[in-house]
């Protein structure tokens, strides 16, 4: 795919995301309306912001993009095929449902990945919804608004601001296996995830995100933009990401290759 086709799938990603991200500004002054909340899976909430969001993002493409599609979204199982398709849209129109449910709007992001047809990743956004800026990278460029993103050259562990993402279900294994020892050796750790924590990353405000636990490519849009900026991007054993999205992986986002050697050997994965 040529250049300037990337450059106008980016394009309407933003506007999608854009459009996806004013809505759940705007439903933020009207939170304590009633709302539809169902469960896909243990933790997994889905909301009537979550499917409208995910609307909204898929009619913008439907009018914008020329590029046919198949479009991915964490809010229905299956695909759905526009035109002749060149490209795989994979979106997650609200990631930490649960809190922006109660009107936090500090970890609540809107993202899209796009893929070719042979899972290679073309660009990605992911739209911080309490800034209401954009994060977005393609293979030449990677961008908070107007700012370019260069992540933290810092090395030392205990300089290290860490976000590790557990869900409910898994939260005590995982906890041993990944925050309880890098917190042991003094970093300071939160748990919290997804594509925003990846991106702040790569802009600095954390030195590294993990997601141990395989989920789907709708949490991968920030891992992008983080690989873009200029981090290292593996699986949680320090192999090579896979981009396909049928397929679940795990990741870590480190700003530099001495954090990544440094958490993989805490982790007890390397020795």
């Amino acid at each position: 795919m040529q250049r300037k086709d990337i450059l106008n799938i980016l394009i309407s990603c933003k506007q999608a995301i854009n459009n996806s991200i004013a809505y759940l500004r705007e439903c933020n002054k009207t939170i304590n309306e009633p709302f539809l909340v169902g469960y896909k899976s243990q933790d997994n909430i889905i909301t009537t912001f979550d499917t409208t969001a995910q609307n909204i993002i898929l009619d913008t493409f439907v009018k914008k993009c020329d590029t046919g599609f198949i479009f991915y979204s964490e809010e229905f199982n299956g695909t759905k095929t526009y035109g002749n398709p060149e490209i795989k849209i994979i979106t997650d129109p609200l990631d930490q449902t649960s809190s922006f449910m109660y009107g936090n709007l500090e970890f609540a992001s809107s993202s899209i990945i796009v893929l070719d047809l042979e899972n290679n990743p073309l660009c990605a956004v992911v739209g911080d919804v309490s800034n209401n800026r954009l994060y977005y990278a393609d293979k030449n460029n990677a961008k908070y608004g107007d700012k370019n993103l260069r992540p933290s050259t810092k090395v030392d562990l205990l300089e290290a601001r860490i976000a590790v993402y557990a869900e409910k279900n898994s939260r005590k294994h995982l906890y041993d296996k990944t925050i309880f020892p890098l917190m042991e050796c003094g970093a300071r750790v939160v748990n919290n995830g997804g594509s925003l924590f990846a991106c702040r990353v790569a802009d600095r405000r954390f030195h590294a995100a993990l997601e141990p636990k395989p989920v789907g490519l709708y949490e991968f849009a920030g891992a992008y933009i983080a690989e873009m900026a200029g981090c290292v991007v593996t699986d949680i054993e320090g192999n090579k990401i896979d981009y396909n999205p049928e397929r679940k992986n795990t990741y870590i986002v480190a700003s530099n290759l001495r954090i990544l050697e440094e958490i993989l050997k805490t982790i007890g994965i390397r020795k």
